[in-house]
């Protein structure tokens, strides 16, 4: 079977055109195609071919690889009516590159997450058939990726508990797998594909003719149980358990310093500055207010009214921000504690 690039190739639009022409007809790995598409914010299928790249000569992995990188960033909560200004250099590139985000207002501060894929690398010699199914395995990994699967490491009791949730989650290996394995079935039938060829028989056995799970629990054993008998993937999602309390650890940690550091600072120079502005008011309102006005000085009394309630507002909201900073503080130390605890225990 004819390889879809070889080694020193590149995979360019024609090359992926090569590949689309040969993309089946299933109403659902088209609806996949589409996804990528409005995600990656193109015109069309044919230019999603920027997305995909030659693996790295000697790289361990797979026949593919799909390199997706989160973010988090923080900001102080705003008065009501303002937004969050992103201004740093790294915040605003990753922001720009990212085709998933979303922002949170939480009771201490504010919290954008998002999502950038690197790329999606294929090994060089790989069959165009292969590279087909191998294609929607990847894709199903970047369209349902969950970026905030990760955040909250205390939800998993154990390893083992992360690697049940992560091979089930959306856009996990579980679902990959069924999406690489409906594509295999659906080439089949338009094309005749002989799976004995593309090395996939062991898995193939836990799919019916039309790409269902006939054997869910020999589906999971068989990707999480070591090699040879399986993918090996329990291994995998065990070093990342560990990898993902220390980002953890770290994150928190920050957060902390920034709260009580930073902004804690910051939300004290509110406080002052506003309060100050606000006594400024209250020592010269009455002088205007007792004083015969002429139709400008009214309308400079009016402005200075508006200015005087608006500066009220913002001391009461720093100062309530700054009460909620100290009481929720405790319960971010108390995620750090338990977080540093469960590395310790592994």
């Amino acid at each position: 079977m004819a390889p879809w690039f070889s080694e020193g190739e590149s995979i360019d639009r024609q090359k992926f055109i090569t590949l689309l022409n040969v993309y089946p007809s299933d109403p659902e790995l088209n609806l996949l195609l589409d996804q990528a598409v409005r995600i990656t914010k193109v015109d069309s299928r044919q230019d999603l071919y920027p997305l995909f790249s030659v693996c790295p000569a000697g790289e361990k992995s797979n026949l593919a690889h799909t390199d997706i990188k989160d973010f988090t960033y923080w900001n102080a909560l705003t008065p009501p009516g303002y937004s969050v200004s992103w201004k740093s250099p790294q915040a605003q590139s990753d922001i720009n590159l990212s085709y998933q985000m979303v922002e949170s207002r939480l009771s201490t501060h504010i919290e954008l997450k998002g999502s950038i894929l690197n790329g999606i690398c294929f090994k060089a010699g790989i069959p165009l058939a292969r590279a087909v199914i191998t294609l929607t395995h990847e894709l199903a990994h970047y369209v349902d990726h969950q970026m905030t699967i990760k955040d909250n490491m205390l939800q998993y009791a154990d390893a083992q508990n992360f690697a049940s949730e992560v091979l089930y989650a959306k856009g996990g290996e579980y679902a990959a797998y069924q999406m690489q394995m409906k594509t295999l079935r659906a080439l089949q039938k338009e094309f005749q594909i002989d799976e004995s060829e593309l090395n996939i028989s062991r898995l193939s056995a836990f799919f019916d003719h039309d790409g269902r799970v006939i054997n869910p629990e020999g589906l999971e054993t068989f990707i999480l149980s070591d090699y040879p008998s399986g993918l090996g993937y329990a291994k995998t999602f065990k070093l990342e358990y560990r990898e993902q309390l220390i980002r953890s650890e770290k994150s928190l940690t920050s957060l902390i310093d920034w709260l009580t550091g930073g902004l804690a600072q910051s939300i004290q120079t509110n406080i002052t500055k506003f309060s100050r502005t606000a006594r400024e008011y209250e020592d010269i309102l009455p002088q205007w207010s007792a004083a015969k006005r002429t139709p400008e000085q009214d309308r400079k009394y009016a402005e200075m009214l508006v200015k005087y309630e608006q500066t009220k507002s913002w001391v009461k909201f720093y100062s309530t921000y700054q009460n909620d900073l100290y009481s929720n503080i405790g319960a971010i130390n108390q995620r750090l504690s338990q977080t540093i605890d469960q590395i310790r225990n592994q």
